[in-house]
């Protein structure tokens, strides 16, 4: 009931276990950001910010984090908020 009203969303995880049981593939219940996330969003981040020669200290400043959450997204050890990954879009920094 909350991931219906919205208070919610689903994990990953739990998006592909309900393509399961409804027998759907999962990317029918993707949407961009889920798309991001099911790709290996850590080499997405780390080329992004690569490609634009920033320090991870220098691309958390410019969505609001610290460069230890940086880390931590491109090591997988954190999952990327949707608000963030909105910010990082906005932004075209992936």
């Amino acid at each position: 009931m909350r991931y219906e009203s919205g208070e919610t969303e689903p994990s990953l995880s739990d998006l592909k276990q309900m393509a399961s049981v409804f027998e759907v593939e999962p990317d029918e219940l993707f949407d961009d950001y889920y798309r991001f996330l099911a790709y290996p969003c850590t080499q997405k981040i780390k080329a992004a910010r690569r490609e634009r020669r920033l320090t991870q200290a220098a691309y958390g400043e410019i969505v609001g984090v610290v460069a230890g959450t940086v880390k931590r997204w491109e090591s997988g050890r954190n999952t990327i908020t949707r608000e963030v990954w909105e910010v990082l879009k906005a932004q075209e920094l992936l």
